[in-house]
């Protein structure tokens, strides 16, 4: 046997992508942001395997739920890093870690943690199809997703508005066009890191044909489209693509907006993970290196190894001609240069990805595990909150890991709130219509039964 996912036995269901609300198993999906996924396969017992046991065939998906929150986790932290200390100056706005004015450290953590990008679409992709491989109603649960994450955007640009006309008493929109296009999401001209939430919906739209095309076709031939579409990417480094468009009088069209210009680019993340899904190679690796490396230390070594190759390799393409330049690239500009490191993330996530599993393996770390759970929320607030704290604490130079560690606190904070009164919402609109439903149906029955007996 290759893969879990082939295992002839009972359903169980696990999940990969936005929160925490487990879904009606009756449900072909989640109705949430959640994505639930159906494998065949046996239920984990509850008797404890040895830490240096091999992994048994009829446990559960080694990417599943607990792993996905954990691999979210480490991509939120990485996101804030990315942002906190994105554009260095000779007068940074903060403290170095290590106490001169210059960030060198957090320059490099800033470049190599750009990766978080590929780590989220990857998983979304990996998640998405697994929920639908048995999904008979393609289009509605894609509308369905559609609907949840708006809720959860739409909560935090209420949020960011209110936060600025609270604190600086101003309106940070300009026109009425401006205020639906950045409902919409359209336009992110107030917190730049929502670019990746139209992005997600545009994906979210193409995955019912992708799946249809996955089960008429292959993976293959879907993943190699997506190499395709990645080419005509302004930053792929293949600019005949983008010149034949040009001279096509197509430039416009492909590159005139953010959501498609961007598109070209980061689908291929999405389709990297969709694909690995459909195929099962991540899954077999990972049972592979899971019964070869029955020893802790030895997963550990093997993963610290090439966490640290990956970031230092990533740091590297950014500038091949600086060996040790941690902390020596005074006045570069981290955005303009990690465009050019990206290139490989599609092949660096996966492997990123790979080293967490064989790390995290039979380890539950309640902080990545709640920044998983919550990491939309997260995501979407966390830009302000940095703004925020640059305008306010810039003059003060506060060191940086105090100032991660209250990004990050701010941005639980907000998480958790959006949750309870999602909760709360749900509990008082959603769950009473349906126990309405439920003893609808039943007296139903029974009248039909009662009428049949008279």
């Amino acid at each position: 046997m290759k893969s879990s996912h082939r295992i002839e036995s009972e359903d169980y269901r696990y999940c990969i992508l936005f929160d925490e609300k487990i879904a009606d198993k009756r449900l072909p999906v989640a109705p949430d942001l959640l994505t639930c996924i159906t494998v065949p396969g046996k239920r984990k017992t509850d008797k404890k395997t040895p830490e240096s046991a091999p992994v048994s065939e009829t446990s559960q998906p080694l990417f599943g739920r607990e792993q996905a929150h954990l691999i979210k986790g480490m991509a939120i932290i990485m996101l804030i890093l990315h942002h906190l200390f994105l554009f260095p100056s000779t007068n940074p706005w903060f403290t170095s870690i290590v106490g001169t004015r210059w960030g060198g450290v957090e320059f490099f953590l800033s470049a190599v943690s750009k990766l978080c990008i590929s780590l989220f679409f990857f998983v979304s992709g990996y998640g998405l199809y697994q929920a639908s491989r048995r999904d008979t109603k393609l289009l509605q649960s894609a509308l369905r997703r559609i609907v949840n994450i708006y809720c959860v955007y739409t909560t935090a640009v209420i949020a960011t508005v209110l936060i600025f006309l609270l604190l600086d008493g101003s309106l940070v929109f300009l026109s009425v066009r401006h205020t639906v296009e950045t409902f919409l999401g359209i336009n992110v001209a107030i917190n730049g890191s929502w670019w990746f939430f139209i992005i997600y919906v545009e994906l979210l739209l193409l995955t019912p044909a992708a799946v249809l095309f996955v089960r008429k076709f292959s993976w293959k031939l879907l993943f190699t489209i997506s190499i395709l579409l990645y080419l005509f990417a302004l930053e792929s480094g293949f600019p005949f693509f983008s010149s034949v468009v040009e001279h096509a009088g197509l430039s416009s069209v492909f590159y005139g907006s953010f959501p498609i210009k961007l598109f070209w680019y980061n689908q291929l993340y999405f389709f990297t993970g969709f694909c690995m899904a459909a195929s099962g190679i991540l899954e077999n690796i990972l049972h592979k290196s899971l019964t070869r490396l029955r020893h802790p230390m030895q997963r550990y070594s093997i993963a610290l190894f090439l966490i640290t190759a990956i970031l230092f390799g990533r740091y590297h393409l950014i500038d091949l001609g600086v060996f040790a330049g941690i902390l020596s690239m005074e006045k570069m500009n981290i955005y303009e240069y990690t465009r050019l490191s990206s290139r490989a993330d599609f092949i660096l996530g996966p492997l990123f990805i790979y080293s967490l599993l064989l790390l995290f393996y039979r380890h539950r770390i309640p902080t990545l595990r709640f920044l998983g759970k919550h990491s939309a929320s997260i995501w979407l607030i966390h830009g302000t909150i940095i703004s925020l704290l640059m305008t306010s604490f810039g003059k003060w130079h506060p060191w940086s890991p105090l100032a991660f560690a209250l990004i990050l606190l701010l941005s639980s904070a907000y998480a958790l709130l959006y949750s309870s009164a999602e909760r709360f919402i749900w509990t008082k609109t959603v769950t009473p219509v349906t126990d309405k439903q439920q003893r609808s149906r039943s007296y139903s029955a029974c009248s039909q039964r009662l009428f049949k007996v008279i």
